[in-house]
């Protein structure tokens, strides 16, 4: 496909292809897309924030989830922030989380 066919709906539906499959952060979202259809971040960017404002991706639930996980696998709390680096989450969405599993960790 050529960025010149590139519309709005392509994006969205690839986006929501990879939603579908697993949570993605805003930032995995962009870089997947801009891999499939080549360097348009702005309109990246439109959609991801269309899909955040709907609902269908949050970084807070991909962040949750993925503390919930490792923590269940008897990951701490330092150990998730490096494995959480990746998805370059902003750290307000799971401070709290972290901070519940530092806790817990203690006792």
């Amino acid at each position: 496909m050529k960025m010149t066919d590139l519309k709005p709906l392509d994006v969205r539906r690839a986006a929501m292809d990879l939603l579908a499959r697993r949570e993605h952060s805003r930032y995995e979202i962009a870089v997947k897309l801009a891999r499939r259809f080549g360097d348009n971040p702005k309109l990246f960017e439109q959609e991801v924030v269309k899909l955040t404002d709907e609902g269908l991706q949050s970084d807070r639930r991909l962040a949750e989830a993925f503390i919930r996980a490792r923590t269940n696998r008897g990951r701490g709390p330092v150990k998730i922030k490096m494995e959480l680096r990746p998805s370059r989450l902003v750290m307000k969405s799971y401070q709290a989380r972290l901070k519940n599993v530092e806790s817990i960790s203690r006792h």
